[in-house]
Order: structure tokens, then sequence, then C-alpha cells
């Protein structure tokens, strides 16, 4: 295992740019024969390197994506089209693992772009105060 510097080094930073205009920054590992793409999602504080340790344990048997909560998404529901429209240019179909924020923003993606998605893995995911049929259809509605 390394540190952060030596992944940082190892897994640089892309960036693409989106339908509309925005540039959307993020780190691809691709494995050619990889079983899966895996997209790691952290939570509220948008930091996506917490997960190194665990990017490298995936990249060993899978394509990994991940990236920061980029400030020119102000919702969660522009984040959610911005992340389909990264796996649209990555021409990517993937697992999504969120925690926390990151389950919220899977669920979104899911839930509105379900032809990118083959698996969601979700965990410390809360709802808000509108848990239950009125949180879902806040969802359905808003994304």
């Amino acid at each position: 295992m390394s540190n952060l510097a030596s992944f940082c080094a190892r897994y640089s930073q892309q960036t693409m740019q989106l339908p509309g205009g925005a540039e959307f920054s993020y780190r691809y590992y691709l494995d050619p024969v990889a079983r899966a793409t895996v997209v790691l999602l952290p939570g509220g504080i948008g930091l996506p390197d917490l997960f190194y340790l665990h990017f490298e344990r995936f990249a060993k048997h899978y394509s990994v994506i991940t990236f920061d909560y980029q400030e020119q998404f102000t919702t969660n529901a522009e984040l959610a089209r911005a992340v389909a429209s990264l796996l649209d240019g990555l021409d990517e179909h993937v697992w999504l693992v969120g925690q926390s924020l990151g389950g919220v923003i899977a669920q979104i993606v899911a839930k509105f772009h379900p032809e990118r998605i083959e698996g969601l893995v979700v965990q410390y995911v809360f709802a808000g105060s509108g848990y239950g049929s009125r949180g879902s259809r806040r969802i359905d509605e808003h994304g």
C-alpha cells in the first residue's frame, strides 16, 4: 500500500468537458480486463482522496472512478446529472459505492440514469426528515 502522495502521483486528476461546457475533474483507473467499474462517492466533505486505500484495493480487480464534489454543481441533482454525463463520456456502466452524502448522490444517479448503473452499494445514508414516502417523492420530483 502507498501513501496519499504516491497515490495522487499514480492516479492523476483528469478533466472532461461535459455537455453545456462545465469541466469535471476526476481520477480514473481503467483496467481493460476488469470485471466491472466502481465509482467511489465520498460523504459530505466531498474529498475522494480519503478513499485512496479503497481505490487502490478496488483497482486490483476493477476499473475505478472517483471525484470531488465540485463547486459548479450546487445541488445534488446537478451533481447527479454531471456524474451521468461523465459516465456517458467515458462510456461506462458502473457500480456506484456511496457513503453518507455519496449514498444520496448514488441513489439519485441510479434513479434517473439506470441505463449506466450495474449496481448500487450505500453506507450511512440518511434521507433527512422526509424519510419514507415524503422523502421518496422529493427524490422523484427534485433529485
